[in-house]
């Protein structure tokens, strides 16, 4: 199951592993496994097996977003202007 070599199959099993991991129900598990071993015998999809493998991940807590700050190109550019100007100076 380490082999990396089908990558959607690894990437599948890792998101399986996590949540296996994360559920401590022995019916959970039990799932768990059967929807793994469905999807590597091919008698389930890649989106049907994440669409099942949903219900038993964890949720965030919370849904928000953080907030990127950033500044202005003038405000940049005036910024870099005096660090070059200080840093000829204090040569």
């Amino acid at each position: 199951m380490d082999s990396q070599s089908d990558f959607k199959f690894y990437a599948a099993y890792m998101a399986y592993s996590e949540t296996w991991d994360d559920n401590r129900s022995e019916e959970a598990r039990v799932r768990l496994n059967e929807l793994i071993a469905s999807l590597r015998a091919g008698r389930a999809s890649y989106e049907e097996f994440y669409s099942d493998l949903s219900q038993f991940r964890r949720q965030p807590s919370s849904l928000h977003r953080d907030r990127i700050q950033s500044r202005s190109k003038r405000d940049y550019r005036r910024s870099e202007k005096r660090s070059a100007r200080d840093s000829r100076y204090r040569k």
